[in-house]
């Protein structure tokens, strides 16, 4: 936990530190699975930009409570805990400087520790708890548009497809930054694929010297 948390005091200063437009927002989907998702992007260039997501989820229960989204339920057990870390690059095609409307295509790499305490139901066994906990690689890539709010708000509206390795403990399980396992859900159910929707807000930090001059003007 230690290097994770080395990792991201080292890699976000980078970021926000940078010149051009250098955005940083959360993703609010994840919320409802107490995640945090903090995500940051730098455009280097009109149709290119380096971008990042690192947060943690922090998740208990009882045995006898049931989610009000009843879709969601293979996916909070007793306890659900988290660290994630991603990495990538976006393009985007921004027709003019200042459009407020624009898609985008992402590629990243990520990184989750989980730590986990789940119990397996069966019809014909008692129940089983299980504490499973490890590390997963996997690779995202998203789908979507920005769209201008205000002056400095935006919002990232897209589809999130990855792969991770599945593991072997669970068919069904959510990993943050990657999103929720699809296995068994018709023409889509790959094993090992994971599917989420992503809503970022964000807030543009850095402007651009020429956006900076336009508004002076």
């Amino acid at each position: 936990m230690k290097q994770w948390l080395t990792t991201i005091s080292l890699v976000v200063p980078l970021l926000l530190c940078a010149q051009k437009r250098t955005y940083i927002g959360v993703n609010i989907t994840p919320v409802i699975l107490n995640t945090l998702d903090v995500r940051a992007e730098h455009q280097v260039n009109r149709f290119f930009s380096i971008q990042m997501a690192a947060g943690f989820r922090a998740q208990s229960r009882d045995s006898v409570w049931r989610p009000r989204v009843r879709a969601l339920e293979d996916f909070i057990h007793l306890r659900d805990q988290a660290l994630f870390l991603s990495v990538g690059a976006r393009l985007f095609d921004r027709p003019a400087r200042f459009a407020t409307e624009y898609p985008y295509i992402s590629f990243e790499l990520v990184g989750v520790y989980y730590n986990e305490e789940v119990i397996i139901r069966s019809d014909f066994q008692p129940p089983v708890k299980l504490y499973p906990k490890g590390a997963k690689l996997g690779a995202s890539v998203q789908i979507g548009f920005v769209s201008e709010l205000m002056n400095r708000v935006h919002v990232d509206f897209a589809l999130q497809m990855g792969y991770s390795k599945p593991r072997s403990d669970l068919l069904s399980y959510y990993l943050p930054s990657m999103g929720y396992t699809v296995f068994g859900l018709d023409i889509i159910g790959v094993k090992g694929g994971h599917l989420q929707p992503i809503i970022t807000i964000k807030y543009n930090l850095v402007k651009d010297k020429r956006r900076r001059i336009r508004e002076k003007e």
